[in-house]
This record gives C-alpha cells, sequence and structure tokens, in this order.
C-alpha cells in the first residue's frame, strides 16, 4: 500500500525513445546486435529443422510426441506459449551457448558462432534465478525476486541485495491480468536493492509475461519503462536486452562511483570545495541515516571513523542547493549542524535528458492494471521540469549524531526535540524558516563544550528566506514530510486545491507531531501490540488531512495509543496541543511568535524536570523499527495537482 501511494503519480510507461535512449550508441551495441544476429541465424534453423520433422508426422498423436522430444531437446528456442520452466531452460541454453563466448577467446562456439571483435565488451554480469524470500521493508515480512543479474565476479549464487544490478520478474499470466501486481513486486525489489545500495543513481529491471516483456528504468524521481512489446514480434529487443544487460558497466548499470572502496576503506573525496585544497573522509559502510522509499529525495548520511563529522548525500531538485546554502546562512546559530565542504556528485540528466516525456502520462496505480490516466496540461507542463531532474550533493558537516528513532531513553528524545525547537527559533529570527520539520530531521548528540544542544537540526531542501513571519516566495507544490505536516497546509491542499505561504507555526505544529509519532511508534512492544500513525502519511491529502484532524480533536484516543515507556509524555503532548490548537480547532499564526515558543519549549523545560526529579519515568527503551522491518513510507512526498491560487 505504501509503495503503491510512494509511486502514484511517479510512474511513466510506454515512452517513445527509451530503447535508444539506455541501448543504443553505447560501447557494446554492436557486440549485443551481432550476439542477436547469430541467434537469429541458430533460430530461424532450428524452426525450419523443427517444422520439417512435424511435416514428416501423419497423425496428430504423431505430431504431438514429436513437439514433446523437441522440448526436451538440447537445442532451445524461445517460441510463443512457452512454459515459465521452459523460459529459464532457455536462458540457460543462451547463456552458455551465446553470451558466454564473450567470457575469453577460449569459450567460443563453432556450433553456434558469434561475430567476436579483438576489442568487444566482455561479459560484466550473470544471471541468477532465486526463489529465496528476502528482507522486507513492509508487514508482509518477505520480498521475493525471481531472477537477478549480479556482478560476474560473484561466483555463488547466495547473492544479496546489495550485489543485485538487475532484477526481473517473470510470469505466464498475461499482462493485462497482473501486470500492476508484477510491477509493484519489481519496484519493491528496486526499493530493497537501494535499501542496502543508498548510493544507486538509477537502476534496470524488466517484466516478462505471457506474450509480453516490458523494459523498465528506476531512479529516485520515478519509474520509466519502454511498454509492453510482444516477445515473439520483438524478438530482437528482447535478445539484444538480455545481452545488454550482461555488458553494462557499473556506471551504466547506475551504481556509485563517487565513494573510492579500497583495502577495506570507505573514502568519500571533496576535491576543491569552496575554494579550500582536496579534503578526504573515511567513513562508515553502515549509513547513520537513509530513506527506505523508492520516489524520494534519498537523503543517505554517512559517519566519518573519527566520529566528528557527518557526510550527507541529499538528491536536490535544483542545481542551486537551498541545503548548502541555508546552512551557510546559519552557521552563527546553535543547535544547527555546521556546515564544512560540499560537491556535486551526479545529476539525473545524465541518464534521463533525452527521455521524450511530452506525450507521457503518468500510469494512475489506482485504476485498473492496464489504465493510463490522461493528466492534467498543468500537471505535464511542470512534472517533467521541476520533478524529474534531481542533483546529487555530497555535503560534510559537523557534529555527528544519531537517529531520534533508534534507541534510546525518554529523557533523550525529550531534550532533543526542545533543543531542535530552540535551534529554530533562532533561524526564524535571522529570517530563515526550515520548511520540513520531520522525525528524519533532527539528530541526536552528545553534549559538547562547543554546542550544548541535545538535539540538532539538519536538511535545509526545502528552507525558505522569510519575510515578517510567512514564506517570502508562494510554494508552487505542497513540499515537506506528509506525516508531520501541518493541519492548515493540509487543509488548503485538500478543501482549496492550493498551497500556502508557510509560517513558523507550521514546523512548531510538526514538532508536536515528531513527539506523538515517537510516543506511538518509536518503542517495541510484541507482536500484535504495536500501532501507528501510517495514515496521517498517504499521499492523498483528502485521507490525510481528516484522519489528523480526527486524533488531534479526539486527543484521548490518540494518548491511549503511546506506549508503555512514552506514558509519561501524555501531560506534555496534552500541554502542547493547547499552545497550538487552543480549543482544538485554532489554526492560524500569532503574530506574537516570541510567546509561543516561550510556551512550547517551557512545557518541555518542566517535562524534563520531572523526569531528572523522578516524577516521570526515564526507561531505556528497544527500538521497534530496527529490531525487525523497516518502516513503512514516511518520507517526503510532493503534491503535484496543486495549482497556485
Amino acid at each position: 500500500m505504501y509503495l503503491q501511494s510512494n509511486l502514484q503519480d511517479n510512474v511513466f510507461c510506454a515512452i517513445p525513445n527509451f530503447w535508444d535512449g539506455f541501448f543504443e550508441k553505447k560501447v557494446w551495441t554492436d557486440q549485443a546486435s551481432r550476439i542477436w544476429e547469430s541467434y537469429k541465424k541458430y533460430e530461424v534453423a532450428e524452426e525450419n529443422k523443427r517444422l520439417k520433422e512435424l511435416k514428416s508426422k501423419k497423425t496428430a498423436k504423431g505430431v504431438e510426441e514429436q513437439k514433446r522430444l523437441q522440448r526436451d531437446k538440447e537445442e532451445k528456442i524461445h517460441e510463443e506459449g512457452t512454459t515459465e520452466s521452459e523460459t529459464w531452460n532457455w536462458l540457460t541454453f543462451f547463456e552458455e551457448n551465446f553470451l558466454n563466448q564473450l567470457n575469453g577467446r577460449t569459450t567460443r562456439s563453432t556450433k553456434y558462432p558469434t561475430v567476436i571483435e579483438d576489442k568487444c565488451s566482455l561479459l560484466r554480469g550473470r544471471y541468477c534465478r532465486t526463489n529465496k524470500m528476502r528482507r522486507a521493508q513492509e508487514s508482509t515480512g518477505t520480498t521475493q525476486i525471481d531472477f537477478l543479474i549480479k556482478s560476474i565476479e560473484i561466483q555463488n549464487d547466495n547473492v544479496d541485495w546489495k550485489n543485485m544490478n538487475i532484477g526481473a520478474e517473470f510470469t505466464v499470466s498475461p499482462s493485462t491480468s497482473i501486470r500492476k501486481k508484477k510491477f509493484l513486486q519489481l519496484s519493491r525489489c528496486a526499493r530493497e536493492a537501494y535499501c542496502d545500495q543508498p548510493l544507486r543513481r538509477f537502476m534496470h529491471g524488466f517484466l516478462m509475461f505471457k506474450e509480453e516483456f516490458e523494459l523498465w528504468i528506476f531512479d529516485r524521481s520515478a519509474a520509466y519503462s519502454s511498454g509492453r512489446m510482444g516477445i515473439i514480434d520483438s524478438k530482437e529487443i528482447f535478445v539484444r536486452a538480455l545481452c545488454s544487460y550482461l555488458l553494462m558497466s557499473d556506471e551504466e548499470l547506475g551504481r556509485d562511483m563517487s565513494v573510492l572502496r579500497k583495502n577495506g576503506q570507505s573514502i568519500a573525496s571533496f576535491t576543491g570545495s569552496d575554494g579550500n585544497s582536496d579534503q578526504l573522509f573515511e567513513i562508515k559502510y553502515d549509513p547513520l541515516i537513509q530513506s527506505t522509499t523508492l520516489a524520494t529525495r534519498g537523503t543517505t548520511c554517512y559517519k566519518t571513523r573519527d566520529k566528528l563529522t557527518m557526510i550527507e548525500y541529499p538528491w536536490s531538485r535544483s542545481a542551486d542547493n537551498a541545503d548548502v546554502r541555508f546552512m551557510k546562512y546559519a552557521r552563527s546559530v546553535p543547535g544547527v549542524v555546521k556546515y564544512i565542504a560540499s560537491q556535486l556528485v551526479y545529476q539525473t540528466n545524465s541518464h534521463l535528458e533525452n527521455l521524450d516525456l511530452s506525450g507521457t502520462d503518468p500510469w494512475d496505480l489506482k485504476a485498473d492494471d492496464y489504465n493510463i490516466t490522461q493528466g492534467s496540461n498543468y500537471h505535464l507542463m511542470t512534472l517533467p521540469s521541476l520533478e524529474r531532474k534531481r542533483v546529487l550533493f555530497r555535503i560534510a558537516m559537523t557534529p555527528c549524531g544519531r537517529k531520534i528513532d533508534t534507541r534510546g531513553s525518554i529523557l533523550e528524545i525529550v531534550a532533543g526535540i526542545r533543543d531542535a525547537i530552540k535551534a529554530h527559533q533562532g533561524l526564524v529570527d535571522i529570517s530563515i524558516l526550515h520548511g520540513d520539520i520531520s522525525e528524519g530531521n533532527i539528530i541526536l548528540k552528545d553534549l559538547t563544550t562547543d554546542d550544548n544542544s541535545h538535539g540538532m537540526l539538519v536538511d535545509f531542501d526545502c528552507s525558505v528566506k522569510l519575510k515578517g513571519d510567512v514564506a517570502e516566495d508562494e510554494e508552487l507544490f505542497l513540499t515537506g514530510t506528509m506525516k508531520f505536516m501541518a493541519l492548515e497546509r493540509l487543509e488548503n491542499a485538500n478543501f482549496l486545491k492550493s498551497t500556502i505561504r508557510r509560517t513558523y507555526r507550521h514546523d512548531l505544529e510538526s514538532f508536536f507531531y515528531v513527539l506523538v509519532v515517537g510516543s506511538v511508534e518509536y518503542e517495541s512492544v510484541g507482536e500484535g501490540k504495536s500501532q501507528n500513525l501510517d495514515v496521517w502519511c498517504v499521499n492523498e491529502t483528502s485521507s490525510c488531512y481528516p484522519h489528523k484532524l480526527a486524533l488531534i480533536t479526539q486527543l484521548e484516543k490518540l494518548l491511549d495509543m503511546f506506549t508503555p515507556s512514552f506514558k509519561g509524555l501524555k501531560e506534555l503532548a496534552k500541554n502542547l496541543r493547547t499552545i497550538l490548537f487552543k480549543d482544538g480547532t485554532f489554526f492560524a499564526t500569532p503574530e506574537d511568535r516570541g510567546s509561543i515558543y516561550r510556551k512550547m519549549i517551557m512545557a518541555f523545560d518542566e517535562t524534563i524536570e520531572d523526569i531528572k526529579a523522578g516524577r516521570i519515568i526515564n526507561p531505556t527503551f528497544i527500538a521497534r523499527r530496527y529490531q525487525s522491518t523497516i518502516r513503512a513510507f514516511t518520507r517526503r512526498n510532493l503534491i503535484r495537482h496543486l495549482p497556485v491560487r
């Protein structure tokens, strides 16, 4: 459900120049064509031979027996009506007799000769069939993939997601009945690969149905496809695609090229950033922070080995990186991470710029599998230019911290949110609005001599300059993280179909939601007992707004969802609700912003004193999200159908 919501309006099918953009005019294109020509010559001869054998049979029974014998032959062809088992046998035959000739001159076939030039492309990948169950991101607990392509250097079939280059889903069902299901399964596998390869730039995949196939590519902006093609009618494209996938370099496969991995070390290099000399940072392999959704900004953060620096990799919507710009503005604000250096790493234009999306509407995943809906002119005009171009930056900052939803104590979370609010006030005082307060943008840290903040703000991609108490510029799209978004913004988007200028109060309301979500979702409470607020993060404001409004106006129902370790924070939640909403329906932004900041910080201070005095217990809880499955879709959503009023 969350994956489908995440991909809604982010899937583009039947792109007319998909094949040309990803498979033509590459260093291996001619080699893939030569393999196809060799295979075609073999298949035509084999088909003629089989047809001659069938014509020699005088009875229907004899014909059927001959067909059975042909299917059992060592020589395989891919023909109409091929079963799944026969498809696997054909793939094995094709790889062993045609593709493996590219492993070296000694393996060239005399029976099925392929023209191999002296400087031909060698195989870089190999097939791997798997029915093993893999780690999953959703409550089903498992993710399965039918077929993958991995590096040829990996000899065993027990690969994991970090080794997967390309994934595929096979079925003998017709595409019209199962296309959406298989697409979502392939998307789930792509998401798993991104979780183990968080800096991956893009990923190829394909679907194979009874009579059709479809080529796909996934990146952090969307999923794009060639459209469905007949396996028999478009056999050349199908065979050449299989060849191409095994010939692609790591860069052409979309794998990360920015981190140098050598002798067990992972090195992030900043070359002459901001006029400084080159800087090298050794980072820990496992990310400190990473996104678990597919179509997202995909921010990933790593700690350095010396634990002094954090390296952030955000996918920005603009080459004019707001994250860097506002971090520099905020150097003097306590409780905000400090900028060190930055560098542009990659742009999606590198692989998307030649795709023709002008006549391609997004696939409405809420409708029937085969139905492609018509988008509005506004949607089509703005979507490719504003949303489909992403820029990957690398930013070094200090200090290091940890995610707010990891194992810790209640006191750490309360003090961390309070200090993040103080940092937010410091930003507003210099006319900066953070604009995306969420659990992913608050880190907890140990106290230092330079900064005694328990919590710090990160990620300024949605930040804006303030004019008075409101954003200087209007939003074209509803940006931010849906789960933590203020009710007034959701209300406008839902009923008026427009955005409103963001204010400091919207961000303060988001801090309240961080506390509430943490109190409901962070602690592991045993199977069958856990609850969540995922209804707040669906992709449609028409569903998100009423669910959130109902729980805020009927607060006791929300407080009943607090897990045992967080029950002592119920009074704090009540006080914050009163400060923000008064009688429960006040959404406006007060002119006296100092008053609301003072009241909220005081409420946190009183709770901290109660914890220190023992009036509220301070247990160390076990984090639910890192005990088994990773959380569902909670990251940044971009609602694209809202015109500016």
